[in-house]
């Protein structure tokens, strides 16, 4: 079975939102069991939000976001009304549901709120709690119909609570497995791997590289998940023979921690050109003050020497961004926060700043455990942002390898 998304909406087309209901619906349907045919972006108006309608003609499916609002520019509920012919018409239920809800809120309800109760006939509603503007399910002709919403905290709970429940798909399912890779490029990983990602029969072997690591995903089309584990079990088994060590079956930071509570250490950061970012993606992981006790943002050199005890002389010999004083950071680190393990960061993100000798993008990173310590140096490409992040992962992936032997 087919499926198309509409996601409606001007700030949407102009990429001043983002469109992550897409991802979020694309991924739910094809492990429903239905097959993408198309996504479309349009502005609110009205002759475009028909042409895509008319465009997924074919399609078993149409779900669309967005343009369910009180204000005139909410055009998604007339549209599609129009384009199956179906009236519209005040459903009393709703609007008093609206009244309420603005009521607890101790306002009056705008009267074009009015325009959130109008369903088209024989619709079904879907509930929303986090919002004014309902959903609706329509079928006709064979084919379904899926009005959403546009806010995700609004969408998703519609979309699991309500709209999900109510599609049938009869047969075949998508199951998968899932694996992070890291330490390794794509490229570098497809030599691994071999004619392993060109298979052409089930199970199907997929990449999906994005910045400083790889998801790779194990996926089929069968009945239940007993028949997916039978199937895939031997590919699942190469895969980790051919990735061991680059191969993990969670994120980076979700796999340290379990790392280091397995061996009972503890871990601390200090960061000078990741600016804490390594500290705030450990402590994302709920519990994570089992093993982080703490970090220091060492932006500047009086910092460095003041809190990390960074020797004045090695900053002058060497510089803020030198093997040296990488070092001396994470030794810093281990002892201001008394863990056993630690990692450190210094280096030029950018856009300014380097020199012929220390180009932007140069980074040196040291992680610190029991017994040892190793300092590792990067010349990392792209924007800001992206060099921040590399050193991030690099530093995750590097004190993973020795918590983990």
């Amino acid at each position: 079975m087919k499926y198309s998304i509409i996601a409606v909406g001007d700030e949407v087309l102009k990429g001043e939102v983002a469109n992550t209901n897409c991802d979020y619906l694309s991924k739910s349907l094809m492990e429903k069991g239905f097959d993408p045919s198309f996504t479309f972006v349009c502005g609110d108006i009205e002759a475009d939000i028909a042409k895509c309608l008319d465009m997924s003609k074919d399609s078993d499916l149409v779900v669309l976001t967005g343009g369910l609002g009180p204000t005139p520019d909410d055009l998604t509920r007339q549209t599609v009304a129009s384009f199956l012919g179906l009236p519209l018409a005040l459903d009393q239920e709703i609007k008093n549901q609206i009244k309420q809800r603005f009521q607890k809120l101790g306002l009056p309800m705008p009267d074009n709120n009015v325009n959130q109760a109008m369903v088209p006939k024989g619709a079904t509603v879907l509930g929303n709690p986090n919002g004014t503007a309902p959903g609706l399910y329509i079928s006709q002709n064979n084919k379904t119909y899926i009005l959403l919403p546009g806010p995700p905290r609004e969408l998703v709970p519609m979309w699991e609570d309500y709209a999900l429940n109510m599609l049938y798909t009869p047969g075949q399912k998508t199951f998968k497995k899932e694996y992070y890779v890291y330490g390794l490029g794509e490229s570098a990983m497809a030599e691994k791997l071999g004619e392993m990602l060109m298979r052409k029969e089930q199970p199907f072997v997929a990449p999906y590289a994005s910045l400083g690591q790889v998801r790779l995903r194990v996926w089929a089309r069968v009945k239940n998940q007993k028949e997916f584990e039978n199937i895939s079990s031997k590919i699942c088994e190469e895969i980790t023979q051919k990735l061991a060590g680059n191969l993990f079956e969670d994120v980076l930071e979700i796999e340290l921690g379990k790392a280091l509570k397995a061996k009972g250490w503890t871990l601390s950061s200090a960061e000078s050109c990741t600016g804490g970012l390594i500290a705030k993606t450990i402590t994302d992981v709920p519990g994570s003050s089992d093993y982080f006790k703490g970090g220091c943002i060492s932006y500047s050199n009086e910092v460095k020497m003041k809190i990390l005890e960074v020797n004045q002389s090695t900053l002058s010999e060497y510089g803020a961004v030198s093997e040296q004083v990488a070092l001396e950071m994470a030794y810093g680190a281990k002892r201001a926060f008394g863990t056993d393990c630690s990692i450190a960061t210094t280096g030029i993100a950018g856009p300014g700043g380097g020199t012929p000798n220390k180009p932007v993008g140069l980074v040196y990173i040291c992680v610190m455990w029991p017994g040892g310590n190793k300092v590792i140096k990067r010349v990392f490409t792209g924007g800001r942002s992206e060099v921040r992040f590399r050193t991030m992962m690099v530093g995750m992936y590097e004190m993973l390898k020795r918590v983990s032997v």
